[in-house]
């Protein structure tokens, strides 16, 4: 996700960390067997982060993307 502000930034990267693990594993398996995934999937562990992609200047807005990465316990098969 990008942001134009690091306040609106932050902002979601708080609530994305309030979510638990076990809810975000929920989320996760739900969205998968809606597409027809036959298998298991275990979250291990979440983190956000906030990165500045530059300084602004006359030409240029600067942003802030937010970054969700997943740690994830996966079957080597897998079939959808």
């Amino acid at each position: 996700m990008t942001f134009r502000n690091a306040q609106e930034a932050q902002e979601s990267r708080s609530a994305i960390e309030e979510v638990s693990v076990e809810d975000t594993n929920t989320a996760i398996t739900a969205a998968l067997v809606a597409m027809g995934f036959a298998g298991t999937i275990e979250v291990t562990g979440k983190e956000a982060k906030i990165q500045d992609q530059g300084r602004p200047n006359a030409a240029t807005v600067q942003n802030f993307t937010l970054a969700v990465l997943l740690g994830l316990a996966i079957p080597y098969f897998l079939s959808f």
